[in-house]
């Protein structure tokens, strides 16, 4: 009985960099601070729900615009604004629990 190859098997290879995923990761350009960051992320955030309204804006005033377009871009801006108020709440939660914290 004969079995001859199905295919190529080469993706065994770019498996090698797994073992030391150190070696895999470039260092940051530059350190952002935490304020930085959520500073970028709100930003995103309040560009995220600009786009969503002129988008609803475009549709409602008669220009040809794919409603598709309209409502995803409705639901990815309330799916971000849900997630920022997620991680606001927990680090509000995590602030009430580290003031009652004994010293």
């Amino acid at each position: 009985m004969d079995v001859s190859k199905i295919g190529q098997i080469g993706g065994f290879q770019n498996i090698q960099g797994i073992n030391n995923p150190a070696k895999n990761m470039k260092p940051p350009s530059e350190k952002t601070s935490f304020v930085d960051s959520v500073k970028k992320g709100m930003e995103s955030v309040q560009k995220t729900q600009a786009d969503a309204d002129d988008k609803i804006k475009e549709s409602l005033s008669g220009k040809e615009t794919d409603l598709s377009e309209v409502m995803i871009s409705a639901l990815k801006a309330e799916v971000s604004m849900q997630l920022t108020l997620q991680v606001r709440n927990k680090a509000l939660d995590a602030y009430q629990e580290i003031t009652r914290m004994p010293i």
